[in-house]
């Protein structure tokens, strides 16, 4: 998942999400699979790094900021490294308001991600998606190959993909809507508006299952207002994807990774 755009501020993420994300085509971690996706998610954590070292930057004394206009980085040298040193100051400070979040889980959100399981493989033969068999390419990787790709699917899945969408689209999105100070919104806090946007845009970036991805958005979105924890969310988003894996495993219906 490494993308030109946004590189200096969320390459690590961007790398991550794109491990997760790589699909049917993706034995073969083809560099075009999701590309839009990907881009948009490091968009909207650059955006969320920046927003969580606004108030740090804003606390600035009038005294360094007049120091900072009298000697400006004229240095294309030294503004790419402020750049650079700045983007990790960023995502360090997004990192620890991560784990400042509540992550304390409980049974209802094991219960949505199931409801959310069952809609999308209803959905799924109630709108007649086609069905696809194992990607050729990983069939035929040698065992070893494809036992490897396959636990680092699941992986992705499971960990790297629900606490990376949690936190762009319910986590930022859902609240930045509400708020440019979107740190100041409770994850309690329920607009209609920013819900159906941001449960929108999740689901536009489920491709042709856009409808079951717009309902569960709207589902882990729920989760998240009435608990008031992140941590719920993400596990709800877990439990589905795990179900969703398992059934793929199981049943061999790959169009639904």
């Amino acid at each position: 998942m490494v993308v030109q755009r946004g590189a200096g501020r969320g390459a690590g993420l961007h790398r991550f999400y794109f491990l997760a994300r790589c699909g049917n085509e993706g034995f073969s971690f083809s560099y075009r699979l999701d590309l839009v996706q990907r881009r948009r998610i490091g968009d909207l954590f650059a955006s969320e790094a920046r927003l969580v070292d606004h108030g740090a930057r804003t606390r600035a004394s009038p005294r360094d900021s007049r120091s900072k206009r009298s000697s400006p980085l004229s240095d294309p040298i030294r503004r790419n490294s402020r750049g650079g040193f700045a983007g990790g100051c960023r995502i360090g400070r997004l990192r620890v308001a991560i784990l400042q979040l509540d992550w304390r889980v409980g049974w209802p959100a094991l219960a949505a991600g199931a409801a959310v399981f069952l809609l999308w493989i209803g959905l799924d033969r109630l709108l007649g998606m086609a069905s696809s068999s194992i990607p050729a390419p990983l069939a035929q990787a040698t065992p070893f190959a494809r036992s490897a790709w396959i636990l680092f699917r699941v992986i992705g899945a499971v960990i790297t993909v629900p606490i990376a969408e949690e936190l762009a689209f319910r986590g930022f999105l859902l609240r930045r809507l509400v708020s440019a100070d979107f740190e100041t919104v409770p994850f309690r806090s329920f607009q209609w508006l920013p819900f159906v946007i941001s449960s929108v845009v999740f689901g536009a970036l489920h491709g042709e299952r856009w409808l079951a991805g717009t309902l569960a958005g709207m589902v882990y979105a729920l989760v998240l207002v009435r608990r008031g924890r992140m941590g719920e969310a993400v596990i709800a988003h877990a439990t589905t994807n795990a179900l969703l894996a398992a059934w793929v495993l199981s049943t061999g219906q790959w169009q639904l990774w």
